[in-house]
Formats: C-alpha cells, structure tokens, sequence
C-alpha cells in the first residue's frame, strides 16, 4: 500500500486515528482491516521513507505510465515477489530517521507510532 502526501506537511496519528473511528469513514476502516490493518497505528507502522529519500534509490527507473504499462505486466507475473524484505530493507536503509521526523499527533499517539516504527 502507498500513502502519499503532496507536501512536507506531517501526518496526525491523533487524527487518524479519530477519522477511522467516525462513522463517515467506517468503510475506509473496514477496508483496511479487511487487509491487515486494524487501527492507524497499525497502518503508520509500516512506513518506509519519504519522496527525498526515494530520489537516488529510483534514480533511472523507467515511469509507469498510460503508455507505457510494464508494471501492470510485471505485477502478473509476481515480480519481486520473493524479494520484499530485501527491497524493505533498502527503503530503510536510503533514509534512516525519516519515519521518526513525519509524524505529530498527541504526545501518546506520536509516542505510540515512534515505537510501533521501531518495532518492526
């Protein structure tokens, strides 16, 4: 799963967390337990790197794009399937610190996803 934000703004554990619990987004919330994810926090855990970081590491990769639609091919055949710990560990690698730097909320939510990230 890929989270983007458009800016360098940091993510709000706190409302997050909020928003998942509201009514409005029950179906939003159900998705993501549908695959894994329980809570915000579980979500926020499995942060990687942010798009700085992300730079030199894509450096030369070919664009997916309308035109050109070689993942959605790959993808089929499972590609890198075998190797998602070793790609994991790079993203981590290119930016060691990132996730700590990303994320506010309260004093208890922020702690609480600082110590989910070190946990994994």
């Amino acid at each position: 799963m890929l989270v983007g934000i458009n800016g360098d703004e940091s993510i709000d554990v706190a409302q997050m967390t909020e928003r998942l619990e509201r009514r409005d987004y029950a179906s939003v919330a159900a998705s993501l337990r549908a695959v894994g994810f329980d809570s915000a926090l579980d979500l926020l855990s499995t942060f990687t790197t942010d798009a700085a970081s992300l730079e030199p590491w894509l450096a030369g990769a070919e664009l997916n794009t309308d035109g050109n639609l070689r993942l959605q091919y790959l993808a089929g055949e499972g590609l890198n399937a075998e190797t998602a710990g070793e790609i994991h560990a790079a993203l981590d690698a290119a930016a060691p610190g990132v996730p700590g730097t990303r994320f506010t909320g309260t004093p208890r939510s922020s702690s609480s996803c600082g110590n989910a990230l070190a946990g994994r």
